[in-house]
């Protein structure tokens, strides 16, 4: 398990493997539900994001907040980045704090969790880490998919997409030259025509229908 002074693994997972795609993690909480995103591509930090469904306290907040965080870097040793939002999307912050989020990380010399709203502390942090991280040996419980694949299943979409534009391009000139066409020499001809069509095709369609009956 990673200390919080240097990184496991002695090369990094961008080097070995391209980038990782790991899935979000979703948990309800009552008044508050939760997602716990890990690093995404080549970041060194995962995010936590904490949506409030009613009012509440800053100091119960507060509180809330340092829980989860300490819970989550618990589970997963991985410095951190923790927004408390309301159900509008507004982030929720102290009164007298320009930061929107809190950041925490483990401290190599203490191995305690420190927290701060200024992002330069955690950069300061990050600089200690002499490698990149393997996310693997951390996120074992986790599915991920690799570059390849994410940028496999965009291009489906994005053929499959086009496909759609396609008949819809089709089906627009359809109703725009076709139908209008058809319409045009049905009223040109007039109805006599229709009744010319019916008398000479008539008897041939009848015949058929009764010898596939």
């Amino acid at each position: 398990m990673w200390d919080g002074n240097a990184f496991p693994g002695s090369i990094g997972t961008v080097a070995m493997n391209g980038y990782l795609y790991f899935d979000r993690i979703k948990e309800h909480r009552g008044s508050y539900f939760i997602e716990y995103e890990p690093p995404v591509a080549n970041s060194k930090f995962a995010t936590l994001n904490l949506i409030f469904l009613e009012e509440i306290p800053w100091q119960k907040l507060s509180d809330i907040l340092d829980k989860e965080i300490r819970l989550w870097i618990s589970r997963y040793p991985v410095p951190l980045m923790a927004t408390a939002w309301d159900e509008k999307e507004n982030i929720l912050r102290p009164n007298d704090s320009a930061g929107g989020s809190l950041i925490a990380w483990i401290s190599p010399e203490s191995g305690e969790v420190e927290q701060s709203r200024d992002v330069r502390d955690l950069d300061r942090h990050l600089e200690q880490s002499i490698a990149q991280p393997d996310w693997r040996e951390i996120y074992t419980d986790l599915k991920f998919r690799t570059y390849d694949e994410v940028k496999a299943e965009a291009r489906g979409r994005t053929l499959e997409q086009a496909r759609h534009v396609k008949l819809l391009k089709f089906t627009l000139v359809l109703w725009v030259a076709v139908i209008p066409a058809g319409y045009a020499i049905f009223e040109f001809l007039g109805p006599e025509w229709l009744e010319h069509v019916a008398q000479k095709w008539g008897p041939v369609l009848r015949s058929s229908d009764m010898r596939f009956q």
